[in-house]
């Protein structure tokens, strides 16, 4: 039985090879090997100042995000209630 998990372990573990190259001329994903786009970029100041939103975007996600909540808890509450008066008329 320790065979097994022990084989298992070996074959999740990720040597770090690439089955294939998925960089390919054409498509959409596709970087040139010499462009400065490919370069990783610094993790110093990854969130900027303009990115940041305020209290007023905050309030009003937090308004959209309750207002779709409640749809959905309204949607769920009818088709439990009609079940339930589909089963009660069906079993009267």
């Amino acid at each position: 039985m320790k065979n097994r998990t022990q084989n298992r372990d070996e074959i999740d573990q990720d040597d770090g090879r690439t089955v294939i190259n998925m960089n390919v001329d054409g498509m959409p994903w596709f970087r040139d090997q010499n462009t400065e786009i490919n370069q990783v970029p610094s993790t110093d100041n990854q969130i900027d100042s303009h990115h940041q939103i305020g209290w007023k975007e905050s309030f009003l996600m937090s308004k959209y995000v309750l207002k779709a909540s409640l749809w959905i808890i309204a949607c769920y509450s009818i088709g439990i209630i009609l079940v339930i008066l589909f089963l009660i008329k069906i079993w009267s």
